[in-house]
């Protein structure tokens, strides 16, 4: 029954009806104490019997009450009166979605505001831990102040991989709140795997929170059907028309952020509401860069008029030459595609060196061979295998070719003197002539015909060098206020004059500009882009890892028209460096697409028999099993962004809980306390700078002062007496690594192992008696095993002799397990004296391959009788595609 106008529930004065469901109503009503109004919701007095209305009731109480925020309707009060429960919320004035979209679909700027504030409401809720399961326009409220979440009677208290809820929350949550199976929401929003009554998650509000901007963007439902049974078939498998086609001027990179969203699986949507605000602040901050600009509406239909006018007068024109042109016209040249594959039996890395020569018809790269070492090798197009350039071992991770496409320029590093030395190699064969010495970890990408380079220095700035000369000398000035990272991937233009190349920023918001020689100030081209390389009369540059291409003026240094997505596939790509894997040149497009399979966690033993898998497959590495043998700290890490998080997986129980949330840490590698109840991690929190933190089971946090906050931080392994820690410094001035000792008890200072023993390889353990420490270094030019004494004078004692990494003591103290270069674990017997030595070695088996610059890792149980994998699940490494006339691609869907 409704309530009067003058009902009085406490100190409530209920004024008049605002709206009604099936499981509320809503009343304005006036709170005497505080002369205000509010909104109150009641649970009708014939639902107030129904255990399923009253715990739904319940739930939506404490759900709101946890969740404090400007984008969330907010609780007042709850109480029972007279038989009727009842919530006290925030009175909103405005209109809901719903109402709004009966005028019409919303402008883009403001569908892009109110799209970026729902987000926002969601993103705590996940953090919370709650699931909305109702997101609908009728659930989104529009107030001069923003966008508000409304109705939490469908949430869900989550602890599904990924809702990120921490430790100490889990206690707190209620998993019987709902019935497994359940099917509960709008049909007409709902995610395919609620419609299936599945577990609903954080990315079950995302698929949500996709169908409400369609909606919001074109003013049609994503997915309709005459009956509730068709409407379910659209939406497990019919995808909604394209954005584009009834909204013409939207951005391409707007359409992109719905389609994912509304991805049929949910591991292949935005995986936090955190992400999908990213991308609409992008699309609303990059306006005309976003696709299609937001202010040029009026100038192409004005454009559109006079095309069809033009389009009258010519068409007689047309007519006449038509005929004759058609029989005279050259037939377009047909995309030929192929792949390449790794020349060795080692898999390609995450990240390839592509190169194409200027003439279009080499392309080199560089790849390791089963000792991990790295080579050039060379494919002619013409070509059925590549060759590898013997003069080339060694080689650095970028090759640059000459203007004539004879020849090859790389750099090898000298250990003993510490530089990179630039050679230069005939692709005929032969030996490699020495040109220059380079500071150590210099990259250079580019030459023009006058034998100059372009190079990227050890402190991220752009340089050139002549070497004619081998002076090094400023290429590009750079606001380091504004590109907090430095500069990257310089490409001359024809010219060999000008060049073009991207500004960093820790942010990954990169810009593309375009420089010269002269050293003058950029220009600047392009926001939120990376990788730039002109070709064919385009700039080709690299979005979140997706490959663009849009006309380039190379004299006047103008862009011109719209930019095209090239690939739909993604490229490998490193977000902070803004480094991507494709080359194009002469019409020519080779590119490593993105390819990083989920990996299944199990148990093996000794012989290389492996058990069941301990939990779901996911992108788990950094391993580390707790003292009691019970838990496993694992980050779930994604390449693409180099972001992630740290869980904390229950062997027994197949859970995995979050205990770190939306990537703040640099690295997300944990190391456990001796008693298991701490964990010690490193990375920047919130833009601080970087730091190593102990984390208590409560999931509060104490920061341990860095020796120098410019630098990265690996945390590595607790001492057995938790009075130290041992951990990997990255000297981002010096380019080196190195092991120090951050003493626990007292006042000392950390303070560095092995004298000057440097490391770019971070992986060092205790012994078990705390005595020792065995550890990697690839100080000798690639990594191999070393053991220590610690607390004492003894010297390092390399125990390894053909590579060696990922060392793990055995429980007895006295051997080693480690891997080889060739994948195989290796058990060494230690003769522990002054100083270690290996006495006994023997390979048990061999781990399944991965990519070369990711190990295979293993942690040891404590009891010493199994080993613990991340093993990938398919294919571990994609081969280079190479497309040939890639512009017949153009108009049509993109590959």
């Amino acid at each position: 029954m409704a309530l009067a106008s003058g009902t009085k529930l406490g100190p409530y004065e209920i004024q008049s009806p605002l709206g009604a469901g099936g499981m509320g109503e809503v009343y304005r009503a006036r709170d005497a104490r505080l002369d205000r109004s509010v909104a109150i919701k009641i649970l009708p007095t014939h639902l107030s019997s129904n255990p399923e209305a009253k715990q739904r009731f319940d739930r939506e109480a404490r759900a709101i009450s946890s969740l404090n925020h400007p984008n969330i309707c907010t609780l007042h009060d709850v109480g029972h009166q007279d038989g009727i429960d009842y919530l006290v919320m925030e009175f909103l004035e405005g209109e809901t979605v719903a109402d709004r979209l009966i005028k019409g679909p919303l402008p883009l700027q403001q569908l892009l505001k109110y799209g970026i504030e729902i987000c926002e409401g969601l993103e705590k809720a996940h953090r919370s831990g709650v699931a909305h399961r109702d997101l609908k326009p009728g659930n989104i409220m529009l107030t001069k102040s923003g966008a508000k979440l409304l109705d939490f009677g469908l949430a869900k208290y989550t602890t599904a991989p990924a809702q990120r809820v921490s430790m100490s929350g889990l206690a707190t949550v209620d998993a019987s709140i709902t019935v497994k199976g359940e099917i509960v929401g709008t049909f007409q929003y709902m995610a395919p795997e609620q419609l299936e009554g599945k577990e609903a998650d954080a990315r079950t509000d995302i698929f949500a929170l996709g169908t409400v901007l369609y909606e919001m963007a074109t003013g049609k439902p994503a997915f309709t059907g005459k009956t509730r049974a068709s409407l379910i078939g659209n939406i497990m498998n019919a995808e909604p028309a394209p954005i584009t086609t009834l909204q013409p001027l939207s951005p391409p990179a707007f359409e992109r952020v719905i389609k994912t969203c509304l991805a049929k699986d949910p591991d292949e949507r935005w995986q936090t509401a955190h992400d999908v605000k990213l991308e609409l602040k992008w699309v609303l901050d990059a306006g005309s860069q976003a696709g299609v600009p937001m202010t040029v509406a009026a100038r192409r239909r004005l454009r559109e008029r006079s095309a069809w006018i033009s389009a009258a007068v010519l068409a007689v024109v047309a007519l006449a030459l038509g005929i004759g042109y058609v029989q005279r016209a050259p037939k377009p040249l047909l995309p030929i595609q192929f792949t390449i594959e790794s020349p060795t039996n080692e898999p390609f890395d995450y990240i390839i060196p592509l190169s194409l020569s200027p003439d279009g018809r080499k392309l080199a790269f560089v790849q390791n061979d089963e000792t991990q070492r790295p080579w050039v090798w060379v494919r002619g197009l013409g070509s059925s295998e590549a060759v590898k350039l013997e003069a080339t071992a060694g080689a650095a991770r970028l090759t640059a070719w000459s203007a004539d496409s004879n020849s090859l320029f790389f750099s090898t590093h000298d250990a003993a003197r510490n530089v990179d030395r630039l050679k230069r190699v005939p692709i005929s064969g032969g030996s490699a002539e020495i040109l220059c010495d380079l500071p150590s970890n210099t990259w250079f990408i580019s030459a023009n015909r006058n034998d100059q380079l372009l190079l990227v220095s050890p402190d991220e700035s752009l340089k050139q060098i002549s070497i004619s000369d081998c002076a090094i000398k400023p290429a590009a000035p750079l606001d380091r206020t504004k590109y907090d990272v430095g500069e990257g991937w310089p490409k001359f233009l024809p010219d060999g004059q000008h060049f073009v190349y991207m500004a960093l920023r820790g942010d990954k918001r990169h810009d593309v500009y375009a420089g010269s020689l002269d050293g003058k100030p950029g220009k600047l081209l392009l926001h939120y882009s990376a990788a730039p390389t002109f070709a064919d009369g385009k700039l080709f540059f690299a979005r979140d890892g997706y490959l663009y291409a849009q006309p380039f003026d190379p004299d006047q240094l103008t862009l011109s028209g719209e930019p095209v997505q090239i690939l739909r596939r993604q490229l490998a790509f490193q977000g902070v460096g803004g480094v991507a894997n494709y080359a194009v040149a002469q019409s020519v497009l080779a590119y490593h697409e993105q390819l990083t399979p989920k990996k299944e966690l199990a148990w093996w033993d000794l012989k290389g028999t492996r058990s069941a898998a301990i939990i779901e497959p996911s992108l788990w590495e950094n391993l580390r099993v707790s003292p009691d043998g019970k838990k496993i700290l694992a980050s779930n890490s994604d390449p693409l962004t180099h972001s992630g998080d740290l869980w904390v997986i229950d062997a027994a129980q197949k859970t995995a809980t979050a205990i770190t949330h939306d990537s703040p840490f640099g690295s997300v590698l944990g190391v456990w306390s001796p008693d298991g109840k701490r964990v010690a991690l490193a990375g920047a929190i919130g833009g601080a700078s970087e730091s190593i933190f102990v984390q208590a089971s409560d999931g509060s946090r104490t920061p341990l002062p860095s020796p120098d906050p410019r630098n990265d931080y690996v945390p590595m392994d607790w001492s057995p007496d938790g009075t130290a820690l041992l951990y990997w410094e990255a000297d981002n001035q010096n380019q080196i690594g190195r092991y120090n000792i951050y003493p626990l008890a007292g006042n000392s200072k950390p303070y560095p192992l092995f004298g000057k023993l440097t490391s770019n390889v971070p992986d060092a353990r205790f012994s078990p008696d705390g005595k020792w420490i065995a550890f990697s270094s690839d100080q000798s030019g690639r990594s191999e095993v070393y053991v220590a004494p610690f607390g004492s004078s003894g010297a390092a004692v390399q125990i390894s002799n053909k590579g060696g990494q990922n060392v793990r003591w055995m429980s007895d103290g006295k051997r080693l397990l480690y891997l080889a270069a060739d994948h195989q674990v290796v058990s060494t017997a230690l003769a522990l004296g002054e100083n270690a030595q290996a006495i006994e070695e023997h390979a048990l088996f061999q781990l399944p391959p991965t990519p070369a610059n990711s190990a295979p890792a293993f942690e040891i149980a404590p009891d010493g009788k199994r080993l613990l994998l991340a093993v990938p699940l398919g294919r571990a490494s994609a081969p280079i595609t190479v497309l040939v006339n890639w512009q017949s691609e153009l108009g049509k869907e993109v590959r």
